[in-house]
C-alpha cells in the first residue's frame, strides 16, 4: 500500500472546514434514516466510535495539496471485519464520549498520542454488525504527513493506513444489490483490490452526499 496517491481538486482551506463543519451541524439525511428505520440498538453490545478523518495530502511530484479521507486496513487475524477497509475507531470505553473514543482510537490505531484531530461534527448513530450503536465523527487532522515514512501504526490491528482522494473518487461510488438494498461501494486504486463497503462505504456516500458536496460542491 502507498500511503497517498494525488487526486484532482484542491486543499481544504479554513473557509471550507468551516462550511464543512456547518452542514455537519445539519446532519446527514442518509444516516438519520438508517437510524430511524432500525427497530434499536443492541443494549448488551457496547457502543462505538468511528472517526472519518479528513486530510490533506501533499502531492510528491509538485507539492500541490488535495483533500482525502483517511482509511485503515484491518489485520488479517482480527477477530471482527479482519483484512477489511474502515475508518479508526472502536468500543467507547465506560466514561466516554463518542468524540473522546474516536480521538483515542485514531491514536491508538496511528501509534501517535499527540495526533491533533479538529472535530468538524458528531454525526447520527447508525446500526453496526449486529445491531451494535456506531457513532461517526467528521474530523480534520491538520498536521499530519501522510506521505512521511515514519508514519506509524498498530500493526496488532492495522495492516495499512492509506487515503482516498475526495474528487472525483469518494463522490463517485458504485452500487451494489445487498439483500434488497442498493448499497454503495468504492473500488479505489489506492486500496490496492480491497473493496470499501457495508457501513464504512454506507458513511462515507452519507457524508459526501448530505455534508461534504453540499457544504463545498462537487469539486474544491
Amino acid at each position: 500500500f502507498d500511503l497517498a496517491m494525488s487526486g484532482r481538486g484542491g486543499m481544504l482551506g479554513q473557509k471550507q472546514l468551516e462550511l464543512i463543519a456547518l452542514a455537519a451541524r445539519q446532519g446527514s439525511s442518509r444516516l438519520a434514516r438508517a437510524s430511524s428505520r432500525f427497530r434499536g440498538f443492541d443494549a448488551d453490545k457496547p457502543p462505538a466510535a468511528v472517526l472519518i478523518p479528513l486530510v490533506n495530502v501533499v502531492n510528491p511530484l509538485d507539492g500541490t495539496l488535495s483533500a482525502h479521507v483517511l482509511f485503515t486496513l484491518r489485520a488479517a487475524d482480527m477477530n471482527a471485519h479482519a483484512g477489511e477497509i474502515s475508518f479508526p475507531g472502536g468500543h467507547i470505553d465506560q466514561g466516554e464520549t463518542a468524540i473522546e473514543a474516536a480521538i483515542r482510537e485514531i491514536r491508538e490505531e496511528l501509534g501517535n498520542d499527540a495526533l491533533a484531530v479538529d472535530v468538524l461534527g458528531e454525526l447520527p448513530t447508525v446500526p453496526g454488525k449486529n445491531g451494535k450503536a456506531v457513532s461517526p465523527i467528521l474530523g480534520f487532522l491538520p498536521d499530519i504527513d501522510v506521505n512521511a515514512a515514519h508514519l506509524s501504526r498498530s500493526t496488532a490491528e492495522v495492516e495499512a493506513v492509506f487515503t482516498v482522494p475526495l474528487f472525483p473518487t469518494l463522490a463517485t461510488p458504485e452500487f451494489e444489490m445487498f439483500k434488497e438494498y442498493n448499497l454503495p461501494v468504492y473500488r479505489p486504486p489506492e486500496a490496492r483490490g480491497v473493496k470499501i463497503w457495508g457501513l464504512t462505504a454506507f458513511v462515507m456516500h452519507g457524508v459526501m452526499e448530505d455534508i461534504v458536496i453540499p457544504a463545498i460542491g462537487s469539486n474544491l
